[in-house]
């Protein structure tokens, strides 16, 4: 059975012997459009050179790398995760769904103070009573009092 390889790298050139080189191309080796590698001589440079494991290692399925739904945090949308997935995947990365945090486990992010900067009454609000910070935090100030109280508490919490 051939075997198929990834690479951090886009595209460059492995010389096995005078006048046998190993192109990778696209993060691969073999090019998606090529068929899996047989030969024993290049799979046996490949598997040997220092670089294996960290520069390159053996291509898995792609198909069998999925994202569980389950797992996704609220306030984060399947499409962007999957996208972003999909683009570690390119680049020879494998998503592991159970590296995802569970949701119980993780401390709410808090937003940067240029974001809170940003956001009208209602956003605020929203982060406010998300953040668990309505005691603290007068919901009554003005916007601008509102995202300086804010902004503080966010300092004093890091």
């Amino acid at each position: 059975m051939g075997k198929r390889y990834r690479s951090l790298r886009r595209s460059f050139k492995m010389t096995v012997a005078p006048g046998k080189v190993i192109l990778w191309d696209g993060y691969r080796f073999p090019p998606r459009n090529k068929p899996a590698c047989k030969d024993k001589e290049v799979i046996d440079f490949i598997e040997g050179r220092k670089g294996f494991g960290k520069l390159f290692w053996p291509e898995q399925d792609p198909d069998s790398i999925i994202i569980d739904p389950a797992k996704v945090p609220v306030d984060c949308e399947l499409a962007h995760l999957q996208r972003a997935a999909d683009s570690l995947n390119r680049m020879g990365y494998n998503v592991n769904p159970a590296l995802l945090k569970d949701q119980d486990e993780e401390a709410p992010q808090l937003p940067s103070k240029t974001s809170v900067s940003s956001m009208k009454r209602d956003e605020l609000e929203a982060l406010v009573k998300k953040l668990g910070w309505g005691e603290e935090i007068d919901l009554t100030l003005g916007v601008k009092d509102l995202k300086k109280s804010i902004r503080e508490k966010i300092d004093t919490s890091q």
